[in-house]
């Protein structure tokens, strides 16, 4: 059981006086509301990410050793790009 004594030593009315706090609380109140539309949508999405995880660590070798030649193909895919239109 949670010792109530110990609340008479905890700061409450130090921390609403922070400087901290006095920067981030108009950060914090922009975001909440994006951050309570996209709340549903993480939820739901959640399970296949995952679900996806162990996928994606045993892909990870392959993608690092392709990187050397995505890194030598790009200048001439970026050559070739203004004429494929």
């Amino acid at each position: 059981m949670f010792n109530v004594s110990i609340l008479a030593y905890l700061p409450f009315r130090s921390w609403k006086r922070s400087p901290f706090v006095a920067l981030v609380a108009p950060f914090v109140a922009l975001v909440a509301p994006f951050v309570a539309l996209a709340a549903p949508f993480v939820i739901s999405v959640a399970p296949f990410v995952t679900s996806a995880a162990p996928f994606v660590t045993s892909a990870a070798p392959f993608v690092v050793s392709a990187a050397p030649f995505v890194i030598s193909v790009a200048p001439f895919v970026t050559s070739v790009a203004p004429f494929a239109h």
